[in-house]
């Protein structure tokens, strides 16, 4: 029997066979029901870690070039309406942990306050990551340029790094800053994203 010449094929007659070169025209009738618990090997998608942590206090460096590394006082974000996604980061002392492994977009937002009579102040911020858990190297870095004026002004860096963190014990993030004489890094939690650092998980690695 040619395909052209089936008008109807009952289901308890069809044993693991293909159906092929039929029109729909000569398909009718219902398929069954298809939840998602029957299937299985589906690949992840969409986002599954995002997370926010933020500068608790403010700092101001001292006499000459400062230099703060790790950044520390640190808390997840905590104003109104925020939220994270999945387990989360964890933070020691200034040093960033990974919830799982996969590709992620790290962003750091700096809030600084140059103070006045400052000729030329350079202010520079820094992602800093390592491999090994030990030697940290710079993924990003930003910097901003001052001038000699009579008030003080306020300055936001942002900059960002693409991470593929293929080993959570050894693959982590700390943040650093390089400031002239009296300049402030701004912190405060509650009024959200003044000195502000995001996790996002984009995908597998």
């Amino acid at each position: 029997m040619s395909q052209t010449e089936v008008q109807l094929i009952k289901s308890s007659s069809v044993v693991d066979g293909d159906i092929v070169g039929m029109s729909s025209s000569k398909l009718s009738g219902a398929l069954p029901a298809i939840s998602g618990a029957s299937l299985t090997n589906l690949p992840a998608s969409g986002i599954t870690e995002a997370d926010s942590w933020d500068l608790t206090t403010t700092y101001t460096a001292s006499s000459g070039t400062d230099t703060t590394e790790p950044v520390t006082n640190l808390a997840r974000s905590s104003f109104t309406g925020f939220g994270y996604l999945g387990s989360g980061m964890t933070e020691s002392s200034g040093v960033f942990t990974f919830p799982s492994t996969g590709f992620y977009l790290v962003t750091a937002q700096f809030m600084i306050n140059i103070q006045s009579n400052r000729a030329a102040p350079q202010e520079q911020v820094e992602i800093r990551f390592t491999t090994d858990n030990s030697t940290y190297t710079d993924a990003s870095k930003g910097r901003t340029f001052g001038e000699d004026y009579s008030d003080s002004r306020y300055s936001t860096i942002t900059i960002s790094a693409l991470l593929d963190i293929t080993n959570v014990s050894t693959h982590k993030v700390r943040f650093k800053t390089i400031m002239s004489n009296t300049t402030r890094v701004i912190g405060n939690n509650t009024i959200g994203n003044a000195t502000n650092f995001k996790f996002i998980r984009l995908g597998d690695t």
